[in-house]
């Protein structure tokens, strides 16, 4: 078969396989990453039809590209006044969790390197190792609140506990390469960086969803809007890096402003109440969709399959996920959170495109010993992605383990039955395609 035949014939079943793991998902609660990661698995270290080199050579563009579809998703269906309650957990959790993350790696690795797993093997390289498998995946994550219908206070914690994983680690491994490379940094200039790509990222994406908010009331009757928002999206991105700021609160935020757009807008007393169009939401769930699977398949692509580093992920894995209990229990002290949602937060702990991306810096730094850093680390990835998977089905399947799944604080469901969705009122927020403009509340309304 030519070339061009086998490639578009990949592409077709990757997409067909994307589109069947959705429907497996709602019958059986069995998250499609699954079956997509071992979609990649197949086709790179196992039949070798993709070469790993490859993929790396695309790895940085797609998981940029990932990163601003999925944060910009997210953001769209953060309701605000949710967002503004539940970002102390959800700061809380994504600081516990890879602060206990890094402590764990830190003394599984230490115990390794005594018995002559990991040979010259320090404790800065294991600091590093932490940081670079200490955060949870926003792009898996994101998606799962709506995709399993979790009750939103669930759905809103793990989303924001993602969002700020990634730039917390970003900024943990460039200060844990800086203190290897120039011994005399402290810990004061780690917390000054964190500090400063949060506020710089999150200032730029709520001026730049008010701005273009505010604009889009321009571009009413056109059929590119939705096109030049995706491209404010990536000019997003490379802005708030350029200015070292965070690019995936950057984007988040972005999304959060236009999701919210109805509201902010009459807050604002706008001259007419902009909302985000169903069909551009459409249209952007499709593009969602079709990045998602092709990353799941990248993931699977970039797996090792040596035995010795497989092992040595598996012991790093385990330890993360003994201390993510505690991380969960305290961030979620004095929360209505039912005994099964805390599970599930405990479980929803999938390593994915960050930690494969941070696994190669310190080999770009010329680090001792890192050419271990990539092999564990996606050995932690798929290892924590299967536990996401198994556990997901265990925790959120009605009837499964204490016969509380699926319960949340009396009156509510983690995992709520099929059923039409309910339109909101169309005073409240406007989201049909195409009507004439009317009068609400004495305010013009109109979509873009």
């Amino acid at each position: 078969m030519d070339p061009i035949s086998l490639f578009l014939l990949i592409v077709a079943g990757i997409l067909v396989m994307g589109t069947l793991g959705e429907v497996i998902f709602v019958r059986t609660k069995v998250p499609d990453v699954l079956w997509l990661v071992l979609i990649g698995v197949l086709l790179g270290p196992v039949f070798h039809l993709v070469s790993r080199d490859f993929v790396w050579g695309l790895a940085p563009f797609f998981s940029a590209l990932a990163l601003v579809v999925i944060m910009f998703e997210g953001g769209l269906g953060l309701k605000l006044g949710e967002l503004l309650s539940g970002a102390p957990r959800g700061f809380a959790l994504a600081v516990l969790g890879v602060l206990f993350s890094v402590a764990a790696v830190v003394a599984v690795s230490e115990g390794l390197a005594f018995l002559g797993f990991l040979p010259g093997w320090s404790l800065p390289n294991s600091v590093l190792l932490g940081s670079i498998v200490g955060g949870t995946s926003s792009i898996i994550i994101m998606p799962l609140g709506k995709t399993a219908k979790l009750r939103e206070e669930v759905a809103n914690l793990l989303s924001i506990e993602s969002a700020v994983n990634d730039t917390l680690c970003v900024v943990l491994v460039i200060a844990v390469i800086q203190f290897i490379l120039e011994p005399g940094s402290g810990l004061d200039t780690v917390v000054k960086n964190i500090a400063a790509q949060f506020s710089v990222g999150g200032f730029l994406g709520i001026v730049a969803g008010l701005l273009w908010l505010w604009l889009l009331r321009f571009l009413q009757g056109t059929a590119y809007s939705y096109t030049l928002t995706f491209a404010v999206m990536m000019f997003l991105y490379v802005i708030s890096n350029a200015v070292n700021g965070s690019a995936a609160i950057t984007v988040l935020l972005f999304g959060v402003v236009l999701g919210n757009g109805a509201a902010i807008s009459r807050a604002l007393r706008f001259p007419e109440v902009i909302a985000f169009k169903q069909d551009a939401r459409g249209f952007h769930e499709q593009l969602s969709f079709f990045i998602k699977t092709f990353f799941f398949v990248f993931i699977g692509l970039l797996m090792s399959l040596e035995t010795g580093t497989f092992l040595i992920g598996l012991a790093v894995s385990a330890a993360v996920l003994l201390v993510r209990p505690l991380a969960v229990w305290l961030s979620a002290a004095g929360g209505k959170f039912s005994s099964q949602e805390k599970k599930l937060m405990t479980i929803a702990m999938p390593r994915g495109f960050a930690a494969a991306v941070l696994a190669v810096m310190p080999s770009t730094y010329g680090i001792p010993g890192s050419e271990q850093y990539t092999g564990i680390a996606f050995s932690v990835i798929l290892i924590t992605i299967l536990v996401f998977t198994i556990g997901f089905r265990f925790f959120c399947a009605p009837g499964s383990g204490n016969g509380s799944a699926g319960k949340g604080p009396p009156g509510k469901k983690v995992l709520e039955e099929s059923k039409p969705m309910e339109r909101p009122p169309r005073e409240a927020v406007h989201l049909e395609a195409g009507p004439e403009p009317r009068e609400v509340e004495g305010i013009r309304e109109q979509d873009y």
